[in-house]
């Protein structure tokens, strides 16, 4: 083979890969949020939008008022400045169960097993936060600190057969109040 003959060859070859090279192979978007609040810490990404896995709980558990086994949560603060505020609240809002099913200080479900059941969340030390009501106060610590709660599952205290089977969800937003 010639050398022109080789050039052009490999001219050619390189335009072929090149081209091969800028072919689309993907691609996306990615959106970033976030928010500047006016609060002694910061709350951790991970403990912004949590999703609290309370099991499978078989449904005569819960019969007359019956409990599942709680499941502990943790909001994770960071950058904690306690110059000017030592403590935080925090309060859970969201729709309460019925009160003549004893569920009023639970968090009301919907989906299939919605009705004699609700989602109650405590603090560590087992102490019920009602929806709407605040937690007793944590103290805080400069730089991070970790806030924890449990949640389970409870039945109405009439409740039997009523209890239907199938999954649930029940929201809480959750509010700090930093003093």
């Amino acid at each position: 083979m010639s050398m022109k003959k080789m050039v052009l060859a490999l001219a050619v070859s390189s335009v072929v890969a090149m081209t091969a090279q800028a072919a689309n192979q993907g691609g996306g978007k990615i959106n970033f949020h976030g928010e500047v609040v006016d609060a002694a810490c910061s709350i951790d990404a991970n403990s912004l939008k949590q999703t609290v896995e309370l099991g499978s709980v078989a449904k005569v558990a819960l019969y007359k008022g019956g409990k599942s086994t709680p499941v502990d949560f943790t909001i994770l603060l960071h950058n904690c400045d306690i110059t000017d505020k030592t403590t935080t609240t925090v309060q859970f809002k969201g729709i309460a169960g019925e009160s003549a099913e004893g569920l009023d200080k639970a968090f009301a479900v919907s989906g299939a097993a919605a009705g004699a059941l609700g989602v109650v969340v405590t603090d560590a030390g087992g102490n019920v936060i009602a929806p709407g009501a605040k937690s007793s106060a944590f103290t805080l610590n400069d730089g991070d600190n970790e806030l924890n709660f449990k949640a389970y599952m409870q039945g109405a205290s009439n409740a039997s057969s009523a209890i239907a089977p199938g999954g649930f969800t029940a929201t809480a937003d959750f509010l700090m109040d930093y003093q």
